[in-house]
């Protein structure tokens, strides 16, 4: 495996968190967070700097509420706008292309190109194309990420 450096100093510069907080504000405008972090994003943007460089940022506390989705009751847990999604794609943002290298080409979801129709095309073709085949296993691990230790 080829590996990679400046993977930090890529992630804490003043261009990669302006354009994490200009993708994780999207469909966010009404949060009383976006808009407090849009009245002063140089301020704020540097305190993100700020905590990065410094080795302080420790991720906040989950709120934690159900909501019923669909007919099925669903618990949510969502992290603060202000400073942990922004920080989360400041991550995902360098190391996205490495990640989703690492990963088989059916790997679907949240992937860039590879959503749920990507997935029912690929897999809609694999069916047609193995003889014999009448069955496709679809499957979601329930109640996955309340599950894990989050320590």
């Amino acid at each position: 495996m080829k590996r990679k450096s400046r993977l930090f100093e890529d992630m804490i510069t003043e261009e990669n968190i302006r354009v994490s907080f200009y993708n994780a504000k999207k469909g966010k405008k009404h949060y009383q967070e976006v808009r407090m972090v849009e009245s002063n994003p140089d301020y704020y943007l540097s305190e993100i700097k700020n905590m990065l460089q410094n080795k302080t940022f420790k991720t906040s506390e989950y709120e934690v509420f159900t909501r019923i989705s669909g007919g099925k009751t669903r618990e949510i847990f969502k992290l603060p706008f202000y400073p942990d999604r922004i920080i989360h794609h400041c991550i995902i943002q360098v190391i996205q292309d490495l990640w989703i290298k690492g990963l088989i080409r059916d790997t679907y979801s949240t992937i860039p190109e590879r959503g749920i129709h990507d997935g029912v095309r690929r897999m809609k073709k694999a069916l047609r194309d193995v003889d014999g085949t009448k069955y496709c296993l679809k499957f979601d691990i329930s109640k996955y990420y309340p599950s894990v230790n989050h320590d």
